[in-house]
This record gives structure tokens, sequence and C-alpha cells, in this order.
């Protein structure tokens, strides 16, 4: 009788076998021999006391293929786990005979349709994980009988309905997994019913209505993530006194109104707390310095202008000894940034844009795991700190928009070597341009437009091979003395990647090089309006396939329009006017058909090219 069980057993997974339609590398094929017994095979279990297959875990194995009804034989089954292959299909109903199954996992893999009623059959099953697949329809009412259960993950599938209120009923369910669906309506008052609840995940739906109060009953919750839905309402004064526990609240992208509750400053175990995109309004409690565990603070962002937070960062931000996330942007926040961020040495990302924030920037050199600090369309003055470019982890640098004012280090550039952003626009910052920026290498944007930086513009431009962006408009730049061309353009032929380019507002008095044509094949906009520009167009500039944006009034050029703009069949705006071009209007112009703006005036051509032949 006990070979006849294993032969069953071998036989169902033979079958299991001949259903894979892909098997790269060979892996059942050559570690599941028929000669030898299935419990020696690769992903095979087997109890010691029947020698029947008790597990099948084939996880990870790059399979591709559907699973048979033959699966439904192998009767002491107690977990199987397909989890990331390629398996499609549907599941079949003979796995509803596995009554012993404690533990599923069929995750990131191509099932689909509605997730069958019979899991409910399964009384023995406290994991349950269907997560990356593409099931459809509502959520079984019956998968609320498995009594057992403590994990149920139905992430990023296509879910859809209601959350049925016998929900409820799973009284030992720890962790539950419901989101990236499009489940809607109101959440069901029954969810946090279960006392043993620690972590659940209803994020990235479209549910809908106000908080359940009966949240109040979960004291053991650890984690609740409800972000990306419409949940409305305020949230209750009382609400975190009951959730001593709580390490992770996410609630963002909701519409949630009101002021934060002091309740959640007593939640002194949070490690990760986000809030942004709300209507939250009022000030932050000086009671975040209890949250002396936090890693992560989002509360920027607040969706309606006239709801924000106001008031002053409170000081005691600089008890957060282990914050890596401060994220306060799109608020109304006023006054200086504490002093005390300095003592913040684990930060990795400072956001505090678009504020009215200001004083001046600390001398915050010793955070030396800064990653970004973004501090752009506030009000701050006074000299920028040269240490925030001594610190070798910086990827991002947002200052623009503020009152900055002062030279850039002689040596920016050489302790950057992960700098990708850096925007300086709108400040007032003056000297040169250093040639040693371009040790900067990783720079994908520059953006030092609307300053009073002068002297030349470096050639050593050219060697960001990275750069996507170069904003250097409205300056006082010039070129050397000895050139009469404009020979970072030449420079810049480097930059393969490049995709803007704005220099207007300067004065350059040159020409522009033939090698205008050599620019990145990439260039969508390309603006040097007002920079005294001299000589003729350059029929080269007809090589730049992808301009979208091409600016060049008020200047001094000289000749006529290049026939070869007639080329670039992407361009939208052209803009020639005042200068001193003569000639014609080449009718190539008119087979631009995506033009919406020509701007010609103020120049000595002969006649012009009607509009609607454009």
């Amino acid at each position: 009788m006990v070979v006849k069980n294993i032969t069953t057993d071998q036989s169902a997974l033979v079958a299991f076998k001949s259903c894979i339609t892909s098997d790269p590398i060979d892996l059942l094929a050559t570690n599941w021999p028929t000669a030898t017994s299935v419990c020696s095979w690769i992903g095979v279990t087997c109890g010691i006391r029947h020698r029947r297959v008790t597990a099948l875990d084939l996880s990870n194995m790059g399979l591709t293929g559907t699973i048979p009804p033959h699966i439904g034989n192998l009767s002491f089954l107690v977990r199987l786990s397909l989890r990331r292959n390629n398996f499609h299909g549907s599941l079949p109903i003979e796995l509803s005979r596995l009554r012993r199954l404690e533990d599923i996992h069929l995750g990131f893999n191509n099932f689909g349709g509605e997730i069958p009623s019979w899991f409910g059959s399964f009384t023995e099953l406290q994991s349950l994980q269907l997560l990356g697949n593409n099931f459809t329809g509502g959520i079984p009412v019956s998968l609320f009988n498995m009594s057992k259960l403590e994990m149920l993950n139905l992430y990023k599938n296509s879910l859809q309905g209601y959350i049925p209120e016998v929900i409820g009923n799973l009284q030992n369910l720890k962790t539950r997994y419901l989101d990236k669906n499009e489940l809607s309506g109101s959440i069901p008052s029954t969810i946090f019913n279960m006392y043993s609840l620690q972590m659940i995940d209803l994020s990235d739906n479209q549910l809908s209505g106000l908080m359940p109060l009966t949240i109040f009953n979960i004291s053991s919750l650890r984690i609740l993530d409800m972000a990306v839905n419409n949940i409305t309402g305020k949230l209750p004064s009382e609400m975190f006194y009951h959730l001593p526990g709580l390490e992770a609240l996410y609630l963002s992208w909701n519409t949630f109104f009101g002021r934060i509750p002091s309740s959640l400053f007593q939640c002194t175990r949070l490690v990760n707390l986000s809030l942004s995109h709300n209507y939250f309004e009022g000030t932050i409690p000086d009671e975040i310095g209890n949250l002396t565990m936090l890693k992560m603070l989002y509360l920027g962002i607040n969706d309606l202008n006239e709801i924000r937070l106001v008031g002053e960062i409170p000081p005691r931000v600089g008890d957060l000894r282990s914050l890596e996330i401060f994220s306060l942007p799109q608020n109304s926040l006023i006054g200086s940034i504490p002093l005390a961020i300095v003592n913040l040495t684990q930060l990795k990302l400072i956001d505090l844009i678009y504020n009215n924030l200001t004083g001046t920037i600390p001398e915050i050199g010793n955070l030396n795991k800064l990653e970004s600090l973004l501090l752009a369309a506030n009000s701050f003055a006074g000299f920028m700190p040269s240490s925030i470019f001594n610190i070798s982890t910086m990827q991002t640098i947002a200052l623009s928009v503020n009152g900055l004012s002062g030279h850039l280090p002689t040596s920016i550039g050489r302790w950057l070597p992960n700098l990708q952003w850096l925007g300086l626009g709108g400040n007032r910052l003056s000297g040169p341009i250093p040639t040693s920026i371009s040790n900067a290498s990783q720079l994908t944007v520059i953006e030092f437009n609307f300053n009073s930086f002068s002297g030349s513009i470096p050639d050593s431009l050219g060697n960001l091979r990275n750069l996507q962006r170069l904003h250097l408009s409205n300056n006082r730049l010039t070129i050397g003395s000895s050139s009469s061309e404009l020979s970072f353009l030449s420079s810049l032929t480097n930059c393969r990647n490049l995709t803007k380019l704005t220099f207007g507002r300067n004065s350059l008095s040159a020409t522009l090089p033939t090698s205008i044509g050599n620019l990145s094949a990439a260039l969508q906009d390309f603006s040097a309006h007002g920079c005294k520009i001299k000589g003729t167009i350059p029929g080269e500039v007809g090589n730049l396939s992808s301009l979208t944006s091409l600016n060049l009034d008020n200047n001094d050029l000289t000749g006529t329009i290049p026939t070869s703009i007639g080329r670039l069949t992407e361009l939208q705006s052209l803009t020639l006017s005042d200068n001193k071009l003569q000639g014609s209007i080449p009718s190539e112009l008119c087979h631009l058909k995506k033009l919406s703006y020509l701007y010609l005036g103020a120049n000595r051509l002969s006649r012009s090219v009607e509009m609607s032949q454009v």
C-alpha cells in the first residue's frame, strides 16, 4: 500500500513535469529522474513517517507552464510554493482536495481568472500568498472561513469590489496585504477586529470613506499602510494612544484633513511616518522630538494652497538622531532651519522646497551620508555654505530661487563623484564658473541661470559626458578675449545625451561655430537669445533632428536664414527676431508641420511666408 501511495505521488509529479513548457536550466530534466525516489528530487520533501510528499517548493526556477489537476493527488502535501516563476492559467479545482495544506505561495507568476472560492475549504491553512499575479473579480467571502490563517497576501493583482465585512472572522490573522489592486468602497469596521493583527496594507486601491474607529482595538498593530486611496476625514485625536507598538504609518495621497493628532507623537517606536499629499494644517508639534527611533518623516505637499502646515520647524527635530529622510516640502513653514539639524548625521534626504523659510543655510558638511539637499523656492540668504560641496555621497543639490550670494568654490566637483543634479538658479551668486566642475562626472543637470556669474563659459563642461540639461541664461558670462567663436559649444559636442541648452542674456559677442551641427542628436531646446552673437547661422544647425525649440532672437546675426532649418521636422518654435538677417524667408519652412510659433520680425527680410503654409 505504501508503494502505491508513493507511486501516486510520483505519477502526480510526472504529470506536473509534463506541463512545464520551459525549463531554461533543465532543473527538472536533470533532477527528477523517474528511476529514483521522488523524495530525492529537487524541491520535493517527504515526511519521515509515511514517506509521502509533504512539500513541493520550486521557487525561483524560471519555470513556465500550468498546474495539472494531478497535483490534487498529493494528499499529504502541507506546503506548496511555486513563487517567482512563469506559471499561468487558472488553478485546477482538484487542488481543493489537499486538505492538509498549511502554506500556499504562488506569488509572482501569471495566474489569472478569479480567486477560487474553494480556497475556503483549506481549514488548516496558515499562509496564503497569491501576490503579483493577474487574478480578477472580487475577494471570495469563503476565504474568511480559514480560521487558522495568519498571513493573507493578495498584493498586486486586479481585484475589484468591496472588502467583505466577514474579513473580521480571521481572528488569528497577523499580516494582511491587499495593496495595489482596484478595491473600492469604504473600509469595513470589522477589519480591525483581529486582535493579533500586526500589519495591514491597503495602499494603492480606490478605497474611500472614513478611517474606522475600530482601529483603537488593535494594540498589537505595528504597520498600517493606507496610502494612495481616497480615504478622508479627521484623524481622531485619541487614535494613537491605543497603538503603542506602531512602527510605520503610511497615510499619504488621501484626503485627510485637520490637525495631526498630538497622540501620534506618543508612538515612540515609530520608525516610518508618511502623511504627505493630504490636507493637514496647523503647526508641527514640538513633541515630534519624542520619536527618537524615527528614520523616515514625510509631512509635505498638502494639496490645497490655502491649507498647509505653518509655523516654524521645531528645534526638537534635532533629537531625531536616527532620521534618514526629512521631507516637509510645499508647506507654509517660516523661520530658519534649526541649527540642531547638524546633529542628524544619518540624514540622506533634506527636502524643504517651496516653503517660506529664511535665514542662512547651516553648515552641514558633517552630514556625510547626505544624498539630496532640496531647499529651492524659499527665501534663504547669505553665503552658500561651501561645505555642502565636500559631501561625497551627494547626488542632488537644489538651492534655486532663493537669495543666496557668494562664489562657487574653486574646487567644486572634486569631492562630488556622485552628483547628478546641481540647481543654483535664481540666486545672487557671482564670480566665475570653476573649471573643476567637470570633475563631477555624473552630472546630468546644471541650473546656473538667473545669477550674476561672470567670466568665460568653461570648455571643460564638455567633459561631463552624462550632461542632459545645461542652463546658463541671464548671467554676466563672456568668452575669452582670444576667441571669436563660442568655443564651449564645440566642447559640448561630447555630451551625447544633451537635451536642453540655454545660455541667453549673456554678453558673449562671438559667432556660432559650425560644430553646432555636431551637438547631441537628442537636443530639443537651444536658446541663445540676447547674447550679441555675430556672424551667420551655420547651415549645420539643420543636423539637430530632435530640436523642438530654436531661439536666437535679439542678437547681431547677419546673412540669410539657412534652408537646412526646413529639415528640423520636430521644430515647434522658431524665434529669429531682432537680428540683421537678410534675404527671403526659405520656402522650406513650409515643410515644418509641427511649427506653432514663428517669430522673424525686426530683421531685413525681403518677403514673408503665409502662415497657412507653415
